[in-house]
């Protein structure tokens, strides 16, 4: 495993959303974190701090949508490999890795039916509490290659089918054997797969519609109620922000200009596929959704009505989302 060298602010950081995450089983807002910390560091910049952690271990600063007004209490969240930087962690990965030795026997099962698992299976197979089984659900909702959809229900009970990939986790036993596997995977996955990883939230209120974790998160209780333009400006702006991530790319590319940097097929920095009429394919989908459907409800109010038009945006932005994670980063 990797040796991961911290400063003093971003452990702070890190410590203070874990702290919340250890108590309460959920993810504190990044306006919490912020404040928790400026009471007793008011001279530290949390944004910078923020911006400045390892890639992976939490949400990218970049991807906070700080000019939305709702979102000035968006999640923060960490990864497992940041969990494990922090102090008094250790009972809380110790139930998570016993959680996916129990997801490895259940695939393994010679029943399918048993690759669904939920926090109920949890609770009654290896008694674990209520709280154990809610925080597991959020440290398995960012961790990748363990799950092809995800549910969730009000009260922090989840369900999820498990992906393939959760046979590499066979021989776990601690948490340092799951970090190593994890990375291991996570190498592996930097090159084209013959089947690609994909999560999904389940939406059990719209014909079980599965969408994108990123696109549930950002735009489906806007859609809820009734504030179309919104949510399809949201869908519009998580596609943004994450090819901007993924390719790397500074904070003021933008728009298409964005768009043709990250897939142009002459040389792309994002490879979705080595065809190149494909690849240009591709590029000029994303470009036409942020020129038909962001660019408008930037700069008007568009008015949208109809739930239909609004939803196949959010499945289309969804569907693009999964394009975006599977996509080779080749510079």
């Amino acid at each position: 495993m990797e040796t991961v060298n911290l400063n003093d602010q971003q452990r702070l950081y890190l410590q203070t959303i874990f702290d919340y995450f250890h108590v309460y089983g959920k993810w504190p807002t990044y306006r919490y974190v912020e404040r928790t910390i400026l009471q007793s560091h008011p001279d530290l910049n949390i944004d910078e701090i923020a911006k400045s952690l390892p890639p992976g271990f939490s949400k990218p600063f970049n991807a906070y949508m700080f000019d939305v007004p709702i979102y000035a209490n968006e999640d923060t969240f960490l990864t497992v490999p940041a969990v494990y930087l922090c102090h008094d962690s250790e009972e809380d990965l110790k139930d998570f890795v016993r959680a996916i030795h129990f997801f490895v026997e259940r695939y393994n099962s010679a029943d399918k039916e048993k690759r669904q698992v939920s926090s109920n299976d949890l609770t009654t197979s290896l008694d674990m509490s209520e709280l154990s089984t809610r925080k597991i659900g959020l440290l398995l909702q960012v961790e990748p290659w363990i799950f092809t959809s995800f549910s969730t229900g009000n009260d922090g009970s989840w369900q999820c089918t498990l992906s393939r990939e959760i046979r590499r986790y066979r021989d776990v036993q601690t948490t340092e054997q799951y970090l190593e596997k994890r990375e291991i995977i996570k190498n592996r996955a930097s090159s084209p797969v013959n089947e690609p990883t994909q999560r999904s939230i389940v939406v059990s209120e719209m014909w079980n519609l599965e969408i994108h974790p990123e696109i549930y998160a950002r735009c489906w209780h806007l859609y809820t109620a009734r504030k179309y333009d919104d949510a399809i400006l949201n869908a519009t702006k998580v596609l943004e922000v994450a090819i901007r991530t993924k390719a790397r790319l500074p904070g003021d590319v933008v728009g298409a200009a964005l768009i043709n940097r990250a897939f142009k097929p002459d040389k792309p920095i994002l490879r979705y596929s080595k065809i190149e009429a494909e690849q240009e394919g591709i590029m000029l989908l994303l470009r036409g959704m942020i020129q038909v459907f962001k660019n408008p409800h930037s700069h008007r109010f568009v008015g949208v009505q109809n739930k239909e038009e609004c939803l196949s945006v959010l499945l289309m932005c969804s569907n693009l989302l999964y394009v975006i994670d599977n996509a080779e980063y080749v510079s």
